[in-house]
């Protein structure tokens, strides 16, 4: 999670330029620039390519899509009959994920004109999901039409660059693509027990909720890690000022985590609820 926020001038430029066109407009701490289209969002990334810097833009089609020799077959035959961009199949947890995906460079568009391509890729990826879904199920990214906030505490979240670059190695070991909520909170703690965090990111994915921060007895970040079996039961609690999200674990302990911002804790006990509903 080093890379600088929008990539750069070259990507600050196309952010700013994406928000005066489109609202939700945001860039998460890895420098991708995320804007919420329709059913689907659309994932912007720059990087220099020699004396060029190249133009990334995706959009999910389908998700949770199951193994077959028909989908392969179809992305294969298909995946590249289109004048501006290409099918992108990969696996994700225990399925796979189809996006639609475009690259060109800086030289034929300039920033001023990314917002002018973007709704073809996000139209393309909607199109797609209509036409792909009833053929090879799986889920579309967004079906009320409307994505959620996935981002909170934006700007502390980027100034904990230690601790998000050891949150985002262990969601790569654990072959998390996709998380449904990122973050970043205040601390944490485990009870009963002495243990705690501070300066604390957090994610959560399909299947489990990943807390990372200093803590007190180590020198290095640490990672906690809870699939969602694990927790019998999360809840809010509000103290003054303050807002908790309170997970009861099935060995006894209760985590707890003092959020940032308060809507962060109602989006964990959603995700933990129904993950489906962000991811």
């Amino acid at each position: 999670m080093t890379t600088p926020p929008a990539n750069g001038p070259f990507g600050a430029a196309v952010a700013s330029a994406l928000r005066g066109r489109f609202e939700g407009v945001y860039v998460n701490p890895v420098g991708v620039i995320i804007v919420p289209f329709g059913t689907t969002h659309v994932a912007v990334t720059s990087e220099p390519v020699g004396d060029l810097t190249l133009v990334t833009m995706r959009a999910p089609i389908l998700q949770d899509l199951a193994e077959g020799p028909a989908l392969f077959r179809h992305v294969a035959l298909e995946a590249t009959m289109f004048k501006l961009g290409s099918l992108y199949l990969y696996a994700e947890g225990d399925g796979f994920d189809l996006d639609f995906e475009t690259r060109t460079f800086d030289h034929w568009v300039p920033p001023e004109d990314v917002p002018d391509i973007l709704p073809i890729v996000g139209n393309t990826a909607q199109e797609q999901a209509a036409d792909l879904q009833p053929r090879f199920g799986g889920r579309v990214p967004y079906p009320s039409g409307a994505a959620k906030r996935r981002l909170f505490a934006e700007e502390a979240l980027r100034r904990n660059s230690a601790v998000s670059d050891v949150l985002d190695r262990a969601l790569t070991d654990a072959h998390s693509n996709r998380t449904a909520i990122m973050g970043a909170a205040e601390g944490a703690w485990l009870s009963p027990s002495n243990d705690v965090l501070g300066s604390v990111v957090f994610a959560m994915t399909h299947d489990r909720l990943w807390l990372a921060g200093w803590s007190p007895r180590d020198s290095r970040p640490q990672v906690w890690r809870y699939a969602y079996s694990e927790i019998a039961d999360d809840q809010v609690r509000r103290d003054g000022g303050a807002t908790d999200y309170l997970a009861r674990l099935r060995d006894g302990r209760w985590l707890g985590v003092r959020m940032i911002e308060a809507a962060a804790a109602e989006a964990m006990v959603d995700v933990r609820a129904d993950p489906r509903t962000y991811l």
